[in-house]
């Protein structure tokens, strides 16, 4: 899968999904993988070649009613979301009541209802891999976990609202390393990629962490999803869309 940017009609950057994974959201219970990828190294209609793979420029979802082809859909639309998009804490809803934003839905499965939501996903920009996982817990309200790799790096984890980078960086950095919280509602991705961020408070990490390939992508994703999946999250569409 695919997301060209254009610029009079040139294309400045490139965003290839080349592997999703989730488990307990929506209607997912157990742990499901897709992967957009094949072997080979010669050229084939369709497909875009990174090393000794092809990687799907167009794929399609088909199935029968409530098979699980919108939950997909859901799936690359809301890591996509959490990756680049700070989330506020309360929206206001239709009936005029102030509510809290859940960041990604569960599955309501009495046996999911003590495990947290995991999504993962693999994907490249700018010939760079990058592989980026997170989890959310309270019913999708709180983000618990969150790791990004680049080229098989790992360039920072976050457990809770403690933040950890990788050895380079946190030396780079020094002692502000140790004083940054991330908000249990946002990733700590989408308020380093997000301009209005405090520099004051995060000083170089931006630069050290190497990341401003995803910086370009940021507000330039047009995220698609139907309607009835809109109207079924319309809270958590909202959130995140704010």
């Amino acid at each position: 899968m695919i997301g060209v940017l254009l610029q009079n009609n040139v294309i400045i950057i490139y965003m290839l999904i080349t592997r999703i994974k989730a488990s307990n959201f929506y209607g997912i219970k157990d742990p499901i993988e897709i992967v957009f990828t094949e072997g080979g190294e010669k050229e084939k209609i369709g497909y875009a070649n990174v090393g000794k793979e092809r990687v799907s420029l167009i794929s399609g979802f088909y199935g029968a009613n409530a098979s699980g082809k919108s939950t997909v859909l859901n799936a690359l639309d809301t890591i996509i979301r959490i990756m680049l998009s700070k989330q506020q804490e309360f929206i206001i809803g239709p009936n005029g009541i102030k509510q809290e934003v859940v960041i990604s839905l569960p599955n309501y499965h009495t046996d999911m209802q003590s495990k947290p939501t995991v999504m993962e996903m693999d994907f490249i920009v700018a010939e760079i891999k990058y592989n980026y996982s997170i989890s959310l817990i309270n019913e999708g309200r709180e983000i618990s976990e969150e790791v990004l790799y680049k080229n098989n790096k790992k360039v920072f984890s976050r457990k809770n609202n403690n933040v950890s980078f990788e050895g380079n960086i946190e030396r780079k950095i020094g002692a502000v390393a140790k004083n940054i919280v991330a908000p249990k509602k946002s990733s700590f991705l989408s308020v380093i990629l997000d301009d209005s961020s405090d520099v004051s408070v995060f000083g170089n990490i931006k630069e050290e962490m190497g990341i401003s390939e995803l910086k370009q992508i940021k507000n330039k994703i047009c995220f698609i999803t139907d309607k009835r999946s809109v109207q079924i999250g319309q809270n958590n569409i909202n959130g995140l869309v704010a």
